[in-house]
């Protein structure tokens, strides 16, 4: 009589369900942290691209105010120049400093005039 082999058959071993659902949380979990990643950094980017631009604007309108200067440069010459632009976006402020050999230091700051907006300085001496 052939011996039988009473043992069951063995099956291949099957993942759990809930090793499963841990694996997609995960996987969400890294996905999710990727993509908050990238849509910070865009962020970030896209606000300093408008930094620039701010910044580039406000030098070109203190390049316009120096202009108007009428030369030779003098304290009343300056007392003269624009407080605005010519679409009053653009606020102009500044300080006059005299110093040796004739000289007059003109410090400018440009701003847009909005409370939360830092003001762009320049100066030169004439």
């Amino acid at each position: 009589m052939p011996i039988r082999n009473i043992a069951p058959k063995k099956t291949p071993a099957r993942k759990g369900l809930g090793q499963t659902l841990v694996e997609v949380l995960v996987a969400l979990g890294v996905l999710e942290t990727v993509v908050l990643a990238s849509i910070d950094a865009f962020g970030t980017a896209f606000v300093a691209e408008l930094h620039i631009q701010e910044r580039a604007r406000k030098a070109a309108c203190a390049e316009w105010w120096f202009n108007r200067l009428e030369p030779p440069v003098s304290q009343a010459s300056v007392e003269k120049a624009p407080r605005a632009d010519e679409y009053g976006k653009m606020r102009f402020e500044w300080e006059t400093i005299p110093g040796g050999y004739n000289t007059l230091r003109v410090i400018l700051r440009v701003s847009n005039g909005s409370g939360s907006d830092v003001p762009f300085i320049i100066s030169r001496v004439y």
